[in-house]
């Protein structure tokens, strides 16, 4: 299994108008980053958002809802396809004061 950690105390900001959410929610503005997948990896645990900020993942279509592979919270763990890019979606809950 490889981890990513998003680290996401250190660059996300949950600010702005919301384009898009995932299934798990995440109604208010998102940062989303994009990486491609290493051969040999079964599976990716992406961990290391703050609060309750939503994590999603979507497969090589960064605006289909229908691509969506994992959503969650504070972690997601899902199988990854070698050489296709994904789409990591941190998204706020709720709005910060």
């Amino acid at each position: 299994m490889t981890e990513l950690d998003l680290n996401a105390e250190t660059w996300v900001t949950p600010t702005g108008t919301s384009t898009t959410q995932g299934s798990c929610g995440g109604p208010l503005g998102e940062a989303v980053y994009s990486f491609v997948a290493p051969p040999g990896v079964d599976s990716i645990t992406l961990r290391g958002a703050y609060g309750d900020n939503a994590i999603y993942v979507r497969e090589a279509d960064c605006l289909d809802t229908g691509a969506e592979v994992a959503c969650g919270f504070a972690s997601v763990t899902f199988q990854p396809n070698a050489g296709v890019t994904y789409y990591v979606f941190v998204d706020a809950q709720h709005a910060f004061a």
